[in-house]
This record gives structure tokens, sequence and C-alpha cells, in this order.
């Protein structure tokens, strides 16, 4: 039943009646019905002969036609909503759902909410307060003499909220944020210093490489060559370390993870690993260059930037980007078809980038936190073709993915392998986004 349609459950007489043959699918029906001009519904006359057999079925068919032509109370925050279904959970008998990092939208508080949309982006009140109207309005449903029985399976939740606590502050941390906000942020990145260390082989595995616009401008912009004196802020694996030695650079790579900074100093033996967050960090100075690949989000932003700044010598260039694994403002046929079967997104990449993607706060950032000048930003879109063992790899080296319990971990890696090879003919070509920004010290 649709979310436009009655309001009140469906009678058994109803319930029992196929409006399709067997052959036909709902998704065959939709598809006919967006191919075909729309045609007012009128029952067949036999539907009213039919009807007066029985007392109170004619009766009940006019009722339910008359609730289908009421609009439902979401409709009025379709300017918000991409779908219909708080149409769908209002009807609903029953409710059942995985949320995996969460709390459930019929469980949450305003405060939480507030969290969880901040850390989404939005920035203006007056639609902050409203997205929290809604999710506060839906929430009635539970208060209903008739109101649905709820099977939610809700799986640490806390590190979830967490994680979410720790974007906001890391996205607002210029502007002073402390106290509850602070503490989240420094446990999310307590968590993250021992989870994606503990296995560097595969997170070396499974991250792809930047794309070659970076370490072009890496070259003619910020003068990445033989000589060059590079540090490196979080430097993980050694994804973007290989690339600064084999351009002839003396890189010196600051790596607070022990997992990392260990298996670091085994395979790049020609960069100097200092194991420590750049924060406590003794770098000195006079560096020609300052980078920082997908890591930078995880430092207190105006400490971090005032220390990058008194790194560089006069007229150095600072370099920080990221990769989105799934480009938010592309489809990723993939991660819809995992959706799908999973009930989420693994991974969160789409949903919790707000802070990577904001290039008007990252380039005030520079300008302002590190005193730079010539700051300039770009979107760098490119697409990876992937096959089923590069996707298990990938989101296994996620930490929203490695948090997951052992079986639901597994069990998400298997779907997404599964997917690639059922779906996509084993390989899965997937939309990427890297945002870059730079800016040079004055002298």
């Amino acid at each position: 039943m649709s979310p436009g349609g009655a309001r009140e459950r469906q009678p058994w007489f109803l319930r029992s009646a196929s409006v399709l043959p067997p052959w036909r699918s709902a998704r065959d029906s939709d598809i006919d019905r967006e191919r075909a001009p729309r045609q007012p519904i009128r029952p067949p006359p036999q539907v009213g002969a039919q009807a007066s057999d029985l007392p109170g079925k004619r009766d009940a068919i006019l009722e339910l036609a008359r609730q289908s032509r009421q609009k439902g109370w979401w409709e009025q925050w379709s300017d918000v909503l991409k779908d219909s279904y708080p149409g769908f959970e209002a009807e609903a008998m029953q409710v059942i759902a995985w949320h995996p990092l969460v709390l459930p939208g019929l469980f949450q508080t305003a405060e939480y909410s507030r969290a969880l949309i901040c850390a989404a982006g939005v920035s203006d009140e007056r639609e902050i307060d409203r997205r929290i109207e809604l999710r506060l309005r839906r929430q009635e449903i539970l208060r209903k003499p008739d109101a649905p029985r709820i099977h939610s399976i809700i799986v640490r939740c806390l590190s979830g909220c967490v994680a979410m606590i720790g974007r906001v502050e890391a996205r607002r941390d210029t502007a002073g944020h402390g106290g509850e906000d602070r503490m989240g942020f420094d446990a999310l990145r307590e968590a993250a210093r021992h989870t994606y260390g503990a296995d560097a082989a595969g997170y070396q595995e499974g991250r792809p490489d930047y794309p070659p616009r970076v370490y072009e401008v890496l070259r003619s912009r910020c003068g990445l060559g033989p000589g060059s004196r590079v540090l490196e802020i979080g430097p993980g694996s050694g994804l973007v370390t290989r690339h600064l030695v084999a351009a002839g650079a003396t890189v010196v790579a600051v790596e607070p993870d022990h997992g990392f900074a260990e298996y670091l100093g085994q395979t790049m033996p020609e960069a100097q690993v200092v194991g420590a967050p750049f924060d406590e960090a003794d770098v000195g100075g006079g560096f020609d260059a300052v980078v920082a690949a997908t890591s930078f989000h995880w430092l207190d932003q105006s400490t971090a930037l005032r220390k990058v700044s008194a790194a560089l010598r006069p007229g150095g260039w600072a370099a920080i980007w990221w990769t989105v694994f799934s480009d938010p403002y592309r489809e990723d046929p993939l991660l819809a078809a995992a959706r799908a079967v999973l009930g989420f997104e693994p991974g969160d990449q789409r949903g919790g980038t707000a802070f990577q993607l904001d290039r008007d706060a990252r380039c005030e950032d520079l300008r302002r936190g590190a005193g730079l000048v010539d700051v300039a930003s770009e979107l760098i879109s490119w697409d990876l073709p992937m096959n089923a063992d590069q996707v298990r790899a990938l989101f296994n080296s996620m930490m929203t993915v490695r948090q997951l319990p052992e079986l639901q971990r597994r069990h998400v890696l298997e779907t997404l392998a599964g997917l690639v090879d059922e779906r996509f003919a084993g390989i899965a070509t997937r939309p990427h986004l890297t945002a870059l920004y730079v800016g040079r010290k004055v002298g």
C-alpha cells in the first residue's frame, strides 16, 4: 500500500485480493505507470454489486477511497524528505530494521538528532530545526493506540554517536567547541589510532592510490622534486610516501599509529618516521612542503594549522587532500545495490564527508589558521574499476566497517563482493572524488 493511500488498516477482503496478475511484479507496475498516462481509478461496476452482498463492505471501500484522497502529514516536509518512508512507517503494523551505527529516528532525542544533522553538513538553523521537528513528528506513531511493533537491532550506537560528535567538533573547532564534543572527538581519534594500523598490510592493499592530478599539482605548484624537504602528516601505510621518495624528496613522516609507524619503518626505510601525534612531534622547520593525505580531519584544526605554518620555510607550500570513496555528487550503483540488500550504506562515505568537501571553510582555515596565501582548491572526479577482492579490501579498511562485530563485518564484506560478481559481471566501476587544498607561506 502506498503512503498516499488509506490511513486505516485494509480489511481482510481487500488484503486477499491481488491487484496484479501472478506473473506481474510491483516493479513492473511502477514502470508501466511511468510509461502510461495516469488515469482516474474507478472500480468496475461489479465491485459495488459484490460489496453490497456483505454488510459493511461497500461502506468500507468507499471510506478507503475517501481516505486515499487525503494528503499525509509528512507531505509538508517534502522539501527535506528524499522519499515517502514516513508514510509507509505511519501505515505499518510492524517495523523491522537494523541500525549498525546510530539510533533509529523513532528513538532519537532532539539533541541526538541535532548532532547527526549537523554532522551531515547542514548549517542553516531553520533547516536543522525543521528536520528535528520531522523526526519528532514521526515518533507520534509510538503513542497511537494501534502503534506498530518495532523490532530494531542496534549495533554500537554509542560508537556511532561519538563518531558523529567528532565530525561536528572537527568542523567547528576554530569556533572554540569543547566540553562533550571535545571528549567525543578525542575518544574517536584514540580509537582510530588503534584500529587502522592493526592491519597495516591490509590497509595498504585496500586503499587505492590518489589520482595523478594530485601528484602533478605537488610537482608543478608545490615544488616537489629532487632535494626538496617534505613533512608528511599521517602517512598511514605509506601510499603517498612512496611517491614523495620516488620524486627525490627527503621525507619526514609523522605517524601516531604505532602499527602504521612500525610498518612504514620496515617498508620505507628511505623516510624518517616519527612515531608520535603531529601536535606532540618535534619536527623542526624549514620544510619546502607539508602534505596530509586523508588525515588532517583527525587533528585539532587550530593547533595543527599553526604548526603547519611554523614547519614551512618562507615560500613553502602546504597541500592537504582527501579522497571520498563514493562521490556524493554522482550515482554509485554498487552502494545503491548494497543499501537495498543491507538496509544501510556501508562505509558512510557519502554521508560523512561534509568537512572534507567544504571548500570555503577549508580554504579559510589555510588563510586564517595557517596564514597562507595563494590558497586554492580543486575537486577531482575520477572513476575506479574494482573487482570483488578490491571492493572487499577497500571497505575492510574503513573504520565504520572494521568496528562492526565480526559476524556482521563478514556479512557486509561478503555481500559487497557477491554483488560485484553477481550484478556487475565481476567489475564495478565506482565514482570517487578527491578534494585538494593548497596554500603558500608568505616569503
